[in-house]
């Protein structure tokens, strides 16, 4: 059973998937496990997360292009998921060298604690700098 089991759904997403996937392989909490949940891409993204996975064993590809939609992909992933967190990643996000590593530490800090999210920074495809994900920083913020 690992720490965290990251929740990967793409769909044609060949431009971003590889960075999303290297994100994870170099987080520095290294017990992890990256369930990716492919929803019938054409344009490569599963072809390259199997050449991935095979050079990773914690990398586990999941061909679903029956499932009706994002939260048929999840709940699949989620059925498969054996583990102490878990984390959600688009195939467009990139995690921080850190990200598990910090919420690693959140959570066992706060053992009442059952949900965390993050603030993230929004770029295009050339890496500029579009805005900001402003999410809840604290309980009291949840309304």
């Amino acid at each position: 059973m690992a720490d965290f089991d990251v929740l990967l759904p793409v769909k044609n997403g060949i431009a971003y998937l590889n960075e999303s996937i290297q994100s994870i392989i170099h987080q520095t909490h290294v017990d992890w496990r990256l369930l990716i949940l492919d929803h019938g891409s054409q344009d490569g993204s599963l072809e390259l997360a199997q050449r991935v996975s095979a050079l990773d064993r914690r990398i586990v590809v999941f061909s679903l292009p029956q499932a009706k939609g994002l939260s048929e992909l999840l709940n699949f992933g989620l059925k498969h998921c054996d583990c102490n967190y878990v984390l959600r990643q688009d195939a467009d996000d990139i995690s921080t060298l850190n990200r598990m590593a910090v919420l690693s530490e959140v959570f066992l800090a706060d053992p009442a604690l059952v949900l965390a999210g993050s603030k993230g920074q929004i770029i295009n495809n050339e890496g500029k700098h579009l805005g900001e994900i402003d999410v809840p920083l604290a309980s009291a913020d949840l309304s």
